[in-house]
């Protein structure tokens, strides 16, 4: 978006990269986390397991767990302005929990410098050529004043069949698309259920591109940022736009 609002729909935004298993990675956390040490300054290691592991009918022990050649290592970094940055040796993945904006004048906490700041730490720390993946997301959580047919067009230009399937009769409803864009794919989604929060539509919005050279994830980056916006930008209407500048529909 070109502008800040004082109530954005965005809930949260993840960058990441995803590159091939460096088994050395371990070794040069210390040097990347003195690197990144004035933006995050709290750090934690976390050890996660894809299924709980039992030798036979007795629970492994918290060391054994550890030792588990199936853990996977997560080196967490936070701060308070709602940033974290989990690093394992495939993923380098940047959480923005308070988004405010990617790059607008006018706020203090802008995602692009953050994301600029850690690549450049890492780059530093670690000569990674190629990156497999680079992908940006924006999940948001749009509320509509009252859920019908009617508010929903007004609200979103959706890809929902409205007129076959009227809102009002829907107890769950998931869209799921993949779209090509230049040389990017972005997966939209939306959803609404109305168990979960009954005035509250999802948009979410995945663009990635794969096999960059890691010199350029800013560059592709800026460039996932805008096809993001620009779908977003096509996807809301009106009366949403009142609600993200705080102004009464």
């Amino acid at each position: 978006m070109n502008k800040i609002y004082n109530n954005p729909t965005v809930k949260q935004v993840i960058f990441q990269i995803l590159f091939p298993n460096l088994f050395f990675i371990e070794n040069k956390i210390p040097d990347i986390q003195l690197s990144i040490l004035s933006e995050f300054p709290e750090s934690a290691l976390l050890v996660r397991y894809p299924i709980t592991t039992v030798m036979g009918n007795k629970p492994m022990s918290q060391q054994e767990l550890e030792n588990d050649a199936f853990g996977q290592k997560i080196w967490e970094f936070k701060n308070t302005n709602g940033f974290e940055l989990h690093l394992t040796s495939n993923s380098l993945t940047i959480l923005s929990k308070l988004h405010k904006t990617y790059n607008n004048e006018g706020s203090d906490y802008r995602f692009r410098e953050i994301i600029q700041f850690v690549l450049e730490a890492f780059g530093k720390n670690i000569n990674l050529p190629i990156v497999n993946r680079i992908g940006l997301r924006y999940s948001d959580e749009c509320p509509v004043s009252e859920i019908t047919t009617d508010k929903y067009s007004d609200y979103f230009d959706t890809a929902y069949n409205l007129k076959k399937n009227p809102i009002e009769y829907v107890d769950e409803m998931r869209l799921y698309l993949i779209k090509n864009i230049a040389d990017c794919k972005i997966i939209y989604q939306e959803q609404y259920v109305p168990q979960n929060n009954p005035e509250v539509v999802i948009l979410d919005f995945d663009g990635f591109k794969q096999n960059i050279a890691f010199k350029d994830c800013l560059d592709v980056t800026d460039r996932l940022h805008d096809l993001i916006s620009d779908e977003y930008e096509k996807t809301i209407k009106d009366p949403l736009r009142r609600f993200m500048e705080g102004v009464s529909s």
